[in-house]
């Protein structure tokens, strides 16, 4: 990860291309998204009494993929993330992460962990299972979805944080915002903590091409926990901010988009080697 930004956006920036911006995000990396099959090898494991691998599961279940950058929102705010990845796409040719586009939810997943456990009828109001083994089984996708998302900041240009009132539920008198998402609070945690690499690292020739230089889950549970989120590291971004770099993409030759964007931010972007 080189920078991240905080930004603050509304469906109303879209207007009425919306719905258009929302399919464009929504299939802008469909062809990368989770192999059915894993499903049946994890019920075939099962039932045969072997362990699982949790490589496969790892690799095959929240794939890594090559994306430009990390888009950080609430669930109630899928659709304007995908908004905005379609934003991006179509003005930027930016190719965004979103993980509910290409991974497969860790809810469906831990419902086959448990599945599995040992259960009991419950008479007409269905099955109780084995406590202890629904921790476990919770901790090893936990697990296996934080490192996932870990990996993904790590290896993204940069991350983008929608800051909504689905995301941020409460500011104190101190100015320190809090969330109710625990994946919230790790996405920003992981942005903050990752390491910073420099931008000559996302210049390959593969994303020079990709560009063309020559022409250019989370719903809100009964039981609520808060955490306290900083976004202090992240560059403050809106809308006016966005039809700005718009504008001088359409106008400039020879440029990577979000070169444009770091170039608007000159004073806050580094990456240790004096570029930005």
């Amino acid at each position: 990860m080189f920078a991240g930004f905080n930004l603050k956006l509304s469906e109303a920036f879209f207007d009425n291309k919306i719905n258009e911006y929302v399919y464009i995000g929504e299939n802008s990396n469909s062809n990368l998204c989770f192999d059915e099959d894993m499903t049946n090898c994890i019920i075939t494991k099962f039932k045969e009494g072997d362990s699982l691998s949790g490589e496969r599961i790892l690799h095959e279940w929240f794939p890594r993929v090559e994306c430009n950058v990390f888009i950080s929102h609430a669930h109630d705010d899928k659709r304007l993330a995908n908004a905005f990845a379609g934003w991006l796409y179509e003005n930027f040719h930016i190719i965004s992460f979103i993980d509910s586009n290409v991974w497969n939810y860790i809810d469906t997943l831990l419902n086959m962990l448990n599945e599995y456990s040992d259960k009991r009828p419950n008479g007409s109001e269905g099955w109780l299972y084995d406590y202890c083994k629904c921790n476990r089984a919770s901790q090893h996708a936990n697990i296996m979805l934080l490192m996932s998302l870990q990996t993904m900041i790590d290896n993204v240009e940069s991350v983008f944080f929608l800051n909504t009132d689905n995301s941020v539920n409460a500011i104190d008198d101190n100015g320190i915002s809090s969330t109710y998402s625990p994946w919230i609070y790790a996405e920003l945690m992981c942005a903050d903590l990752i390491r910073k690499k420099p931008l000559a690292e996302y210049r390959n020739k593969n994303f020079l091409e990709h560009f063309d230089m020559n022409t250019l889950n989370e719903s809100r549970a009964e039981m609520q926990i808060s955490y306290n989120i900083s976004t202090s590291n992240l560059k403050k971004l809106n809308e006016a901010n966005l039809i700005k770099w718009a504008e001088q993409y359409k106008n400039g030759h020879n440029v990577i988009p979000m070169d444009l964007l770091y170039k608007m931010f000159v004073n806050e972007v580094s990456n240790g080697n004096g570029s930005y």
